[in-house]
């Protein structure tokens, strides 16, 4: 296979001098899947020929290449027949909005998915398993696929293995752009250096169908004047318009009222990263059909009370880069998933707490305020599935008590508590049943006991605690947990142990920013599953090999901003290990 690896390789920079590591990669994916017979090498090395030489792309001009988009149409068509088509390009036309080369929120693209095929259509996709909406697992799905197909490029993993971010390059995103034309699906993208309404120009803008029947409009246009939006108010060819998505900022008088004034039948509003303040206008409840609206990373000040008339909205993400003042009039919004509150905070007219009885279909709430987070309230949303509440001010605050109520199906739960501000957070913890897998502590001065933490919680992260006590006397208790994060000053004091029989099930850890730690000591019998070892700027920390060496298993140690002394020793005494960064 190494031979036959090799004259692929010649055959590739032989016939096209301009081949891209991606073409390369896609095409080892699906050469991967081929059944090994006798005449294997001779088949395979035809195909690379076939691919590099002879694909072809139709509608494509002025492409050096042509022969490897073949390459991924090949990856794209070799999805399962049960595969839905319109799943699969309904998905490259989302990933063809994005500017080029950006890094992309894998959960962003399934939430938008979701709101996209809701829109679509309604059928049950009963041969694949799945129910009449898609859900964001079933939409994570499809990326994962994509990803293994190499038709996305993957950017981060999370520590349990999830694609938190994916990148689309050059190629990658031309072959999605020629997807949604192939499909007839209405997209327009503008890129920088693109004149709005102005032919498309290889990468500068994309026009997949003719202005007079868009459907998606995606700027990304570092620099657009007024005249360029006024085009968008004015033109026939976009009052049909159900997509929005604006990721660079508008210029001053771009006309936003008339724009929403006009574009009625939108489905998707995004108008994210705006530096200059942004005022919403009253007219934004006019939008009837509105399912996904986000403000993330605008500067804006205020929401009208008009956003309660949006009664198809599903997800509302309103994380500006500045408190918003807030109509206390969201729980009208009764079809509302993800709710997505400030992270600088915010205010409710009248100086009443956040109402949110009556989103009983919310499956996220992120950014709640502590005072507004009445669990009385919350345990009875029985689809929420990801809980982040926040205490911005300092003082003593409390979760109120439910009685012995718990969430029916959280799974992620985060508190974030800030400097000098003393929370109980037992009442919340106690409404974690066995859904619960994900925990986030943040700021928190006391470690719960044992006894206190969700019973099938699988990764735990601290940040902030200055715990005085070992933090690992506790933690290596709990039986199910498989991922610990310790990051940021979790504790003051200079030696950690790990006593026998601890972390029974622990697969991964990482050790960030423990200033004061000094030595960490591992017993027989304790990390005997550990596989991943990350050690981040633990500048005091003395290089233990004894340590290492009783987690039988294991096989990777990531290293950053470490002493260079500190990686020398783990490399003379543990050479098998596989040391993944020095930076």
């Amino acid at each position: 296979m190494e031979a036959l690896v090799g004259k692929a390789l010649d055959e590739c920079m032989g016939l096209q001098s301009t081949i891209l590591p991606e073409g390369v990669i896609v095409l080892g994916r699906i050469l991967s899947r081929e059944k090994n017979t006798i005449d294997l090498e001779d088949r395979l090395l035809n195909r690379v020929k076939l691919c590099i030489l002879k694909g072809k792309i139709h509608d494509v001009e002025d492409s050096s290449h042509t022969g490897l988009s073949e390459v991924f149409n090949r990856s794209y068509h070799d999805f399962s027949p049960s595969d839905h088509v319109r799943l699969k390009q309904q998905c490259f036309q989302l990933l063809a909005s994005f500017a080029e080369n950006s890094e992309i929120r894998v959960t962003e693209v399934c939430q938008l998915l979701m709101v996209v095929l809701d829109l679509e259509w309604t059928v049950n996709f009963g041969q694949n398993g799945m129910s009449s909406v898609l859900n964001e697992d079933e939409a994570y799905a499809l990326l994962y696929d994509l990803a293994q197909r190499s038709l996305v490029s993957i950017e981060e993993i999370s520590s349990t293995g999830r694609i938190k971010t994916i990148r689309l390059k050059g190629l990658m995103r031309d072959f999605c752009v020629l997807v949604a034309k192939q499909a007839d699906l209405k997209l327009q993208v503008i890129d920088s250096g693109a004149e709005m309404g102005s032919p498309a120009s290889g990468r500068i803008a994309k026009e997949v169908h003719p202005m007079t029947k868009q459907r998606m409009l995606a700027i990304n246009a570092a620099i657009m004047d007024a005249r360029q939006c006024h085009n968008i108010s004015n033109d026939i060819g976009y009052r049909g318009l159900s997509s929005f998505i604006c990721s660079k900022t508008l210029p001053a008088g771009s006309g936003l009222k008339k724009l929403l004034k006009r574009l009625k039948r939108l489905r998707i509003l995004k108008l994210e990263n705006q530096e200059r303040f942004v005022k919403i206008a009253k007219r934004i409840g006019k939008l009837k059909f509105l399912m996904f609206f986000s403000l993330k990373g605008s500067f804006v000040e205020e929401v009208p009370s008009s956003i309660s008339e949006l009664k198809f909205l599903l997800i509302l993400d309103l994380r500006t880069n500045c408190a918003l003042k807030l109509p206390n009039l969201l729980w009208k919004l009764r079809r509302l998933r993800h709710l997505y509150l400030p992270h600088e905070g915010y205010i409710v007219r009248g100086g009443e707490k956040l109402r949110l009885n009556g989103l009983t279909n919310l499956r996220k709430l992120v950014n709640i305020s502590i005072e507004d987070c009445d669990l009385n309230v919350l345990v009875t949303f029985l689809q929420l599935e990801k809980l982040v509440c926040v205490r911005r001010s300092p003082g003593q605050v409390s979760f109120p008590r439910t009685g012995g109520k718990l969430f029916n199906c959280l799974r992620s739960l985060t508190v974030e508590i800030p400097f000098g501000a003393d929370v109980d957070i037992s009442p919340i913890l106690s409404c974690c049943g066995p859904s619960v897998k994900r925990l986030r502590l943040i700021g928190i001065r006391t470690l719960p006991e044992v006894n206190e933490f969700p019973p099938n919680l699988h990764k735990l992260t601290l940040k902030k605690a200055y715990l005085r006590d070992d933090p690992m006397m506790i933690l290596g208790k709990l039986r199910c947990l498989k991922f610990l994060r310790l990051l940021e000053k979790v504790f003051n004091g200079t030696e950690m142990n790990c006593s026998q029989g601890d972390f029974k099930l622990l697969v991964s850890l990482r050790l960030e920013k423990q200033q004061h730690l000094e030595r960490w000591n591992v017993a027989e019998g304790s990390l005997c599953h550990l596989q991943r070892l990350e050690i981040v700027e633990c500048r005091n920390l003395s290089a233990n090999p004894d340590a290492l060496r009783r987690a039988p298993l294991l096989r990777e140690i990531l290293i950053h901003e470490m002493p260079e002394q500190f990686k020398r020793e783990v490399q003379r005494q543990l050479p098998d290990l596989t040391l993944l960064a020095q930076i």
